[in-house]
């Protein structure tokens, strides 16, 4: 599994990237800018992300955004749904609204801050990416 981790705190991207790493590559990102440009570059190196944990809150562009610029990527370069990258929500956001824009914009998963590992596991193998016990 290829991942990238795009968050703008340092400690969760070393908790998300040390976790994710045994299953794989896994690619931090600091911004929303930084991660819709891995994202593209990934496309073009033909070495796809499986999964993007994404934070909403993010500078230069907020991790919303983010979702639905992948997904028009997606739609434009006529990448079928089964092939789309699965993208989980890592955020301190619970709001009710911006849980249902998420979900609205494409996103694949939903998990509020404090990351537990537990619970990170849990999603991404509701997501159909990884097997554990």
């Amino acid at each position: 599994m290829k991942s990238l981790v795009a968050d703008d705190v340092l400690v969760i991207r070393r908790l998300i990237h040390r976790a994710l790493s045994p299953f794989g590559k896994c690619d931090v990102s600091i911004n929303g800018k930084e991660t819709i440009s891995k994202f593209i570059n990934s496309h073009k190196n033909g070495e796809r992300y499986d999964l993007i944990c994404l934070d909403i809150l993010m500078p230069k562009m907020d991790g919303l955004q983010v979702i639905k610029d992948i997904r028009q990527y997606e739609r434009t370069n006529n990448i079928p749904e089964s092939k789309r990258v699965k993208i989980l929500m890592t955020t301190v956001l619970d709001e009710a609204n911006v849980v249902d824009k998420a979900f609205e914009y494409g996103c694949d998963g939903y998990m509020t801050k404090p990351i537990h590992l537990d619970k990170l596991f849990a999603q991404i193998r509701k997501l159909g990416l990884i097997n554990l016990l």
